[in-house]
């Protein structure tokens, strides 16, 4: 349940991507703890809302990663 640098993230991200791979972000949330994935391949947002609680966490600023699918 690491989260790391919004800008390192995508640009692995991008990379995994344009090789073929399915990247979907996914962060923890800052209100519930829970771990997000995001919906849409490919999409790396700078914040994202929690499914569960509503809070919105700043990936800028907290982080993220990634997962393949």
């Amino acid at each position: 349940m690491t989260d790391f640098p919004f800008a390192d993230v995508s640009r692995k991200a991008a990379l995994l991507s344009s090789q073929g791979h399915d990247v979907f972000q996914k962060f923890t949330c800052v209100g519930c703890g829970r771990r997000v994935v995001g919906k849409v391949a490919g999409l790396f947002l700078d914040s994202g809302k929690c499914d569960r609680c509503g809070r919105v966490t700043d990936l800028s600023r907290n982080g993220c990663n990634y997962e393949i699918k």
